[in-house]
């Protein structure tokens, strides 16, 4: 049996909100040549391009037209825009809980637009 070694994404699963991994080695990229992801929480895992096979990232509520489309991002990323932290909270997500959390890409449009 291989072992397999798996690097934190930044990401979440769609599923279940846990963190998403990528095969690094001992079943990495699968015959086509992309990786394995895998949640850490719920186990769910699935070869894609990138991370998205499982995230949120493009996930958009139906009939919205993408108005609601989602995307993962770590939360250091509030060092550089501090004014993001509502558009994390107001999905659910606590930045001083974890490191990673889904924001709308509406919401973020709409601070830069005002910036």
């Amino acid at each position: 049996m291989k072992v397999r070694t798996w690097a934190l994404e930044d990401h979440l699963c769609k599923g279940c909100g846990g963190r998403i991994l990528r095969c690094v080695t001992g079943g990495g990229p699968t015959g086509g040549g992309n990786p394995i992801f895998k949640c850490a929480d719920c186990g769910t895992s699935l070869s894609g391009m990138g991370p998205s096979v499982l995230c949120w990232c493009g996930f958009s509520m139906k009939h919205n037209h993408g108005k609601t489309a989602y995307q993962c991002l770590p939360f250091t990323i509030l060092t550089e825009h501090p004014e993001w932290r509502q558009a994390f909270l107001a999905c659910g997500c606590d930045p001083t809980r974890g490191e990673v959390g889904i924001v709308l890409e509406d919401s973020i449009r709409s601070i830069m637009e005002k910036k």
